[in-house]
């Protein structure tokens, strides 16, 4: 059974420049392909692991939509190679599943990587938020729109 996706694009800006956009929270929701992730609680930018980012998340399934907040934990920070953070539930521990960038020069810019990992998932936090969240194809597009994200401002 799989656990995990992965996606790599070329990014063409500096790998310095994608990590910067991957380590402040208020640009989370430009390259979310999920269409879930708003605006953080706080907009702290991420600096060391262990730190813990709130995010405000939106829910929705058909006519109902829910508004919940997320607790990340920082449990990568390598400047400007990787970041990674796993998932919680506010003020919970994490769930299981971890969000993993890896950052690295290209010809044309920077090559990253996206993985989606929920291997350390229990079953019961599996069938209660629908895990997996997104597949390849999405993990694709959110990789697309940091690529915007990282052209604009």
């Amino acid at each position: 059974m799989t656990t995990r996706f992965q996606a790599t694009a070329t990014v063409s800006t500096s790998p310095q420049r994608v990590f910067d956009v991957l380590t402040n929270p208020a640009r989370h929701s430009e390259f979310d392909a999920t269409g879930m992730v708003g605006a953080p609680a706080s907009p702290v930018r991420l600096t060391r692991v262990g730190q813990v980012f709130v995010m405000n998340m939106t829910y929705r399934e058909g006519e109902h939509v829910e508004h919940y907040q997320s607790d990340n934990h920082l449990i990568v920070f390598e400047s400007p190679c990787a970041v990674a953070w796993a998932t919680a539930t506010h003020g919970g521990g994490p769930l299981g599943w971890q969000w993993r960038y890896d950052v690295g020069p290209a010809v044309d810019g920077a090559a990253v990587t996206l993985t989606y990992d929920w291997t350390d998932a229990p079953p019961e936090n599996i069938r209660r938020f629908g895990v997996p969240l997104t597949d390849t194809d999405g993990l694709t597009r959110s990789l697309e729109l940091l690529s915007r994200a990282c052209k604009a401002r």
